[in-house]
């Protein structure tokens, strides 16, 4: 069963689907993955030590790959992670945190699956990177 952050209303993978998650933008999207140390990101992701916006991050670029279709359907879009996502990095702003970084590279991989490249011009700006 997924659960529901109740401050965006959006519903996040219970752990099973998001390992599947995990280990399909592995395959899809190697480069941003490179960071990873898949036994510590597991840990820490069952153990909810994992910041939000960066969950929300995952979720946005990952969206089309959530393997179950029920759980698909509960699912708000990919552009409210996104919009989460983006929400989360600027309230919290810890620059220097690898998370922060790595969250931007994923929301930068959905805004240009997308097309919307003036939202990654905008982010990025924001981000100082």
């Amino acid at each position: 069963m997924p659960l529901k952050d109740e401050n965006f209303n959006l519903y996040i993978p219970n752990y099973n689907g998001f390992k599947a998650l995990i280990l399909m933008i592995l395959h899809s999207h190697p480069v941003s993955m490179i960071p990873m140390n898949l036994p510590d990101f597991l840990f820490k992701l069952k153990r909810g030590l994992l910041p939000k916006y960066f969950i929300y991050s995952i979720l946005a670029a990952g969206y089309n790959h959530l393997s179950d279709v029920s759980e698909k359907k509960i699912q708000n879009s990919d552009n409210h992670y996104a919009q989460a996502a983006v929400q989360l990095c600027n309230q919290d702003y810890p620059i220097s945190d690898v998370y922060t970084l790595w969250s931007t590279l994923f929301i930068f991989v959905y805004f240009l699956r997308t097309g919307c490249l003036s939202e990654v011009s905008y982010f990025i700006w924001r981000s100082k990177l």
